[in-house]
């Protein structure tokens, strides 16, 4: 019996989320649901009744699928009542139901793209030998791709194919003058058309390249793009061909590229909007951390924008890491009323799995940077510690208010010594970090027990000598926080 149920492939409530089939339903918006069963019940699409059934049962344990009546065995006996289980059946069930859902997908795109359905019925009426209604369709495309706002590289391809299509249903009805404008228009929307999309692509790698240290052997004729800058009037074309002469970025520059990109922004497509949001925003990221040429509420402007635009989230969450650099960035900032709100606001986007231990973070960060370090402490005292990276930073900052209160009170040396070491030890065993990682956070915290021995023997060269090591360290974690502990001290040794 044990061998038949391994040959059916029994699957557990969570194998369905993890087949092909599972991971394109929970895809889809709940919205969708319908329609697509409507789809499936089309009849001149004749798919199979059993892929509606089967849809059905599925979609009834939305939107987690998390059931173990989802299993291939289970299914099929809904399915096929009082019939032995033949999962080759099931199988190809699944098969066929994903490529009926997306021809759904295809139908829905062609519904909501109207240039992409005007080419499709341009191409029919052609085929038919329509040319009238062909023409027409193509005076109406072009005329509404013309008189367009927006700046769309794809835009400026499928114009081009549109006026040359043009040229040829009237090259026999026009004038000389009138053929000549059709085919100049039609090679100016291509040569904007290029330029755009190659600058799109010249950017992304030239980023990489500044990033990740990548290196990309591209050839390109440098002349042909700066002659089709000179004939294409583009803000888009400009603001692109800004970044790219900008090799290492610098405040001035940055800060006026971000203010070409508001104020041209409506006049740019979602993709480069969205696009050109990034590449300023790890601009931003890299002067305000490496270079450290920007103020910190310069810094947090670029993410109160890209949270208006909708930029910093991904299926309708937000990252993690989004959410934790907005709090540090605008606490620095001392923007402590926009961290309080933008917790409020922010953290039912994150995984619901993570929200608590991040509300947890943010909220004593926030405390810590207020000065508040006795309510920062008391805020985590019932928190477990664990292995998670949000572990790690809440407990950097634990480390951090110890220190601010050893600077404040001596008795807080054994409390500082203890919590240090006990932080060392789960940083270490920690399995989720590189050792490269791991050494960053060891180094900040064997300085604090360092720095802090140091001041309780008023060791002022044993002090300099670390404040030197400090400043020389790479990578170092909380290497800000650093900075200012420096100076305090110092100033405490006067």
């Amino acid at each position: 019996m044990t061998a038949v149920k391994a040959q059916i492939g029994v699957m557990g409530k969570k194998d369905f989320l993890e087949s092909k089939l599972g991971k394109l339903v929970i895809s889809l918006p709940q919205n969708s649901h319908k329609q697509l069963l409507k789809w499936l019940e089309m009849p001149l699409r004749s798919y199979p009744k059993k892929l509606y059934q089967l849809l059905q049962i599925i979609l009834k344990h939305a939107p987690n699928f998390e059931s173990k009546s989802l299993n291939k065995d289970r299914l099929y006996k809904r399915l096929y009542p009082g019939k032995p289980v033949n999962i080759g059946t099931i199988k190809n069930l699944f098969t066929e139901l994903i490529t009926a859902i997306e021809d759904y997908l295809i139908y829905a795109q062609l519904q909501e793209s109207k240039i992409n359905r005007d080419q499709l019925l341009i191409k029919a009426y052609r085929n038919l030998g329509q040319n009238e209604k062909a023409t027409e369709l193509l005076t109406n495309n072009i005329n509404e791709l013309e008189n367009s706002k927006v700046e769309d590289p794809d835009d400026s391809f499928v114009l081009s194919g549109y006026l040359f299509q043009y040229y040829d249903l009237v090259r026999n009805k026009g004038n000389r003058i009138q053929l000549n404008l059709i085919l100049k228009k039609s090679l100016h929307s291509l040569n904007k058309a290029y330029a755009l999309l190659l600058s799109r692509q010249l950017m992304a790698i030239q980023h990489r390249e500044k990033l990740y240290s990548e290196k990309y052997a591209v050839e390109i004729d440098q002349t042909r793009l700066t002659g089709l800058n000179e004939v294409v009037d583009s803000p888009l074309l400009k603001l692109y061909q800004s970044f790219i002469s900008t090799e290492v970025p610098n405040a001035e520059v940055s800060i006026k590229l971000f203010q070409q990109y508001k104020n041209d922004f409506e006049q740019f497509n979602q993709t480069d909007q969205r696009y050109l949001y990034y590449l300023i925003l790890n601009d931003y990221r890299f002067l305000f951390e490496e270079k450290e040429e920007l103020a910190a509420s310069q810094f947090l402007e670029i993410y109160q924008f890209g949270l208006m635009k909708g930029f910093l989230f991904l299926h309708k969450k937000m990252l993690i890491i989004t959410y934790t650099n907005v709090v540090v960035v605008s606490n620095l900032a001392g923007e402590f009323d926009y961290t309080r709100q933008f917790i409020k606001d922010y953290t039912q986007y994150l995984s619901k799995a993570i929200q608590m231990e991040a509300r947890l973070y943010a909220e004593s960060h926030l405390l810590f940077k207020q000065g508040e370090f006795h309510a920062c402490v008391e805020t985590c005292a019932t928190y477990k510690f664990n292995a998670s990276n949000l572990s790690i930073k809440i407990q950097l900052t634990l480390l951090q208010a110890y220190f601010d209160l050893f600077l404040e009170d001596r008795n807080y040396f054994e409390l500082l010594e203890n919590f240090s070491f006990a932080y060392e030890k789960r940083v270490r065993r920690n399995p989720n970090y590189r050792t490269s990682k791991k050494e960053r956070y060891i180094k900040s915290i064997l300085f604090v027990r360092k720095i802090a021995k140091a001041i309780l023997r008023s060791d002022k060269k044993a002090l300099f000598k670390l404040f030197e090591e400090v400043e020389a360290s790479i990578g170092l974690q909380g290497f800000l926080w650093w900075r200012e502990k420096i100076v305090e001290v110092k100033q405490l040794l006067d």
